[in-house]
């Protein structure tokens, strides 16, 4: 994938539809300071990467795996976007997050589980004690985040 294809394409999925979350990200960045983030499921969303310095991307489907192979051009889109100083650190695993991982365990500030289902209980365990896990409930993410079953939710 060239350059302008890579841009393309997370401009088409995510920037223009103003689905990149980076006021999300800014936030939680601002008010936690989490450094490392692991996010399964990750698609072509490298947004993450504009506010962590450090982000491991997990997605089995093809789609993510070409996107991920040019790291010289997505590093050059993330350096432009970069809202911090450091080197930004960013790593793909074209693998099914539902399986072990090649990260050690207790290891990320964050776990990302915006998009796909199940990450909580796949992914959990590559988090540190007292680190965050953003989600959706979409596949009931954040229902098992929290530990509660619909029946116990009080509205």
């Amino acid at each position: 994938m060239k350059h302008v294809g890579i841009t393309d394409s997370y401009n088409r999925f995510y920037s223009a539809l103003n689905f990149d979350r980076a006021g999300l990200f800014e936030l939680i960045r601002d008010e936690y300071g989490c450094g490392t983030v692991l996010y399964p499921g990750c698609s072509i969303h490298i947004t993450p990467s504009f506010y962590f310095q450090h982000v491991v991307y997990v997605d089995i489907s093809e789609t993510a795996k070409g996107f991920f192979q040019d790291n010289q051009n997505i590093l050059s889109i993330v350096n432009s976007n970069k809202k911090y100083k450091q080197s930004a650190y960013i790593q793909f695993i074209h693998n099914d997050y539902t399986k072990k991982l090649p990260v050690r365990e207790n290891n990320y500030d964050l776990l990302l589980s915006i998009y796909a289902g199940g990450i909580t209980k796949s992914c959990k365990k590559y988090i540190k004690p007292g680190g965050i896990i953003v989600s959706n409930n979409h596949h009931k993410d954040a229902q098992q985040a929290l530990g509660i079953h619909l029946s116990d939710w009080r509205h």
